[in-house]
């Protein structure tokens, strides 16, 4: 249990332990990291080459239509595909969580029973996602109908986004455990440590993504040719193999960090 003060806010949560953790916990246990991805990364790589293959060379030519040109059909099939991918990560997020708060009692598994958990994990992120955006977006549509651009009041929204959202996040690890962690009380937790929370979170993305940008920049070019023909080389075929090992990579360092941010915080 967390410790708190007499102020009510939480011990400072230790950015250097708690990343070293996360990063001990894949590397140590790189076979159940493996099988946590194993499901997932198929989905991905599934979809992906799908929608790529499907409608790869007229995606440049989407990006610069407005919403009246674009195919409903293909719109609804592009958001299937990212329901597909946010199912993907759930799977990963789910037993990764469990993995690092439960310890070997519930070591990954290769093709995971889906539960009520999985499906509360799904419908919060894509609802985590979106709350904190309608809150934003309400005051900035009202500085729009004031006509009010200030630069001070547009990064004060963002900083309200910000806390919102990274105050919320441990209501995640209480799913994947089946305990109930309202918005409330993930905020009550982390009082004290949103500022800390943010570093940590950064400090996690930031070697992956950096190597995946170095790297991917190797197979940057066969993938420019599968968008824009539609057909698979081997080069390309790697190059989203690798970029997906890196994601889910960046993946396992967020919920891991996050696990033991719960676990410090109360959980």
């Amino acid at each position: 249990m967390s410790r708190r003060g007499s102020s009510g806010s939480s011990q400072p949560l230790p950015i250097v332990e708690s990343l070293g953790e996360a990063w001990r916990l894949v590397l140590g246990q790189p076979g159940a990291w493996f099988r946590a991805l194993l499901l997932p990364i198929a989905i991905e790589l599934a979809v992906t080459y799908g929608f790529i293959s499907l409608y790869g060379p007229s995606l440049a030519r989407w990006a610069a239509a407005t919403p009246q040109q674009v195919d409903p059909l293909i719109m609804l099939r592009f958001l299937g595909m990212q329901l597909c991918l946010l199912i993907a990560y759930v799977l990963f997020a789910v037993s990764w969580h469990r993995f690092a708060l439960l310890g070997p009692a519930e070591e990954p598994r290769a093709v995971p029973a889906v539960q009520g958990r999985h499906v509360r994990l799904l419908l919060t992120t894509v609802g985590l996602s979106l709350l904190p955006a309608l809150i934003v977006a309400v005051p900035l549509f009202l500085l729009t109908l004031l006509k009010i651009q200030s630069a001070i009041v547009l990064i004060g929204v963002g900083v309200l986004f910000f806390a919102l959202f990274v105050r919320w996040q441990l209501v995640f690890p209480a799913i994947a455990l089946d305990r109930r962690t309202s918005f409330a009380e993930s905020w009550q937790r982390t009082r004290g440590n949103g500022i800390r929370l943010f570093w940590l979170f950064l400090l996690a993305v930031l070697p992956p993504a950096v190597l995946s940008g170095l790297v991917g920049n190797l197979f940057a070019e066969a993938q420019a040719v599968f968008m824009t023909s539609g057909q698979l080389s081997a080069g390309a075929a790697l190059g989203y193999l690798v970029g997906s090992l890196f994601g889910y990579l960046l993946i396992a360092l967020l919920v891991g960090c996050l696990s033991g941010a719960y676990r410090r915080l109360g959980g």
